[in-house]
């Protein structure tokens, strides 16, 4: 089996360390999750990988039909665990992480606190983009979002 490509710009596919689950072959045929860029930062010892989620709406139509808030939920779920899934895998439970979402629809993006990697949870992420989300009159996921991480990696 090839392991991952992390090239920018490029879908991240399957890496031998972090097999697909099958949950994530339904999720992976609307939503592609491509890594754009990753930036060191020597002075803090993290690095900074931004994601781009492009969502293919005709694919998500043509698999659920009209789609529920509960389908879309539950495929928003499971993006974030396949990412976080990718993402941690390579971390330790000490080391610190923070998700920052953007989109041109939000008058700014959904951030979280910095917390460790133990502590991040796909609830905390859902929970803190719903808060934000429910005040809007109007979500667009046919356009996708952006996804910025940042990776604090203990001594």
């Amino acid at each position: 089996m090839e392991s991952t490509k992390r090239t920018i710009n490029e879908i991240l596919f399957e890496d031998e360390d972090m097999p697909f689950i099958d949950e994530d072959d339904e999720m992976d045929s609307a939503f592609r999750i491509v890594e754009k860029c990753r930036r060191p930062n020597k002075k803090f010892n993290s690095e900074e990988p931004i994601f781009q989620v492009i969502v293919d709406p005709d694919r998500w139509l043509m698999s659920n039909g009209a789609p529920t808030i509960g389908q879309t939920t539950d495929a928003i779920r499971t993006l974030f665990e396949t990412l976080l899934r990718r993402v941690t895998s390579s971390l330790e439970p000490t080391d610190l992480m923070r998700v920052i979402i953007f989109s041109d629809h939000l008058v700014r993006p959904i951030s979280m606190h910095l917390m460790l990697v133990s502590e991040m949870s796909v609830e905390k992420i859902m929970a803190c983009a719903v808060k934000v989300l429910q005040s809007k009159s109007e979500v667009r996921l046919d356009e996708g979002f952006m996804l910025r991480l940042l990776l604090f990696v203990g001594p």
